[in-house]
């Protein structure tokens, strides 16, 4: 899979500051996805009982995801979940990827770079799959 990068990040919270995490995660990730060249995709999740939300974010190389920690807000001291959240990441090599898309009739399975993909590849692959 190349020099990708994988990065892992928990961040730990009270319930009652998980909505106004959740949205300040939004615009920060709106953000970077305008602002980093080298972010190839990002998902948050934020557990079911508000104590803790998690990132899975791709990148083209550890460089990559180096220089969003001299943007502001992603700068590890003045962060966008300061007083909100404390986060804790780690980095990682992607060395197997596979997913499956799951359709009212039947299943496609999807390998390896395909995933890589652009976006409006993947959708015009989705929609010779419909539901």
């Amino acid at each position: 899979m190349g020099d990708r990068v994988t990065h892992l990040a928990k961040f730990r919270m009270m319930p009652v500051n998980q909505p106004e995490m959740v949205k300040r995660t939004t615009t920060e990730l709106d953000r970077a996805m305008n602002n980093s060249p080298g972010l190839v995709s990002a998902s948050f999740h934020r557990s079911l009982d508000g104590t803790r939300m998690f990132n899975y974010g791709q990148w083209k190389s550890k460089e990559a995801f180096e220089a969003i920690l001299k943007q502001p807000g992603f700068n590890p001291d003045k962060p966008y979940w300061e007083g909100l959240a404390r986060s804790e990441f780690y980095l990682y090599h992607v060395v197997y990827v596979e997913a499956t898309w799951y359709h009212d009739v039947g299943v496609d399975r999807i390998i390896g770079e395909r995933l890589c993909q652009p976006r409006s590849r993947l959708k015009n692959s989705q929609e010779n799959h419909p539901k």
